[in-house]
């Protein structure tokens, strides 16, 4: 069974920026190619990772420092957040 991957407004508006910061760089292709390699493995697999707080789930990327940041309610899976693990906050 396939769980629907659903992005939030702000991993949108960070999807976003991390494509642009890439796109500068001329690696857009392959950040954005890890991006829906961990899409389609949640889709499969959303209850492999353990929760890390408030019902909150995290997958690292393999190439590129980034997490999602995701929940499962029913049989929908909501990216809350797509972090920069080398951002200063």
């Amino acid at each position: 069974m396939a769980f629907p991957v659903i992005l939030s407004i702000d991993a949108e508006r960070e999807l976003k920026k991390a494509e642009c910061f890439y796109d500068a760089m001329g690696k857009k292709m392959e950040f954005l190619f890890d991006f829906d390699e961990h899409i389609e493995f949640l889709e499969q697999n959303p209850y492999l990772f353990q929760i890390r707080y408030r019902n909150v789930r995290i997958v690292h990327f393999k190439i590129f420092p980034y997490s999602l940041h995701y929940n499962v309610i029913g049989s929908e899976v909501t990216v809350l957040n797509i972090l920069g693990q080398y951002q200063s906050y």
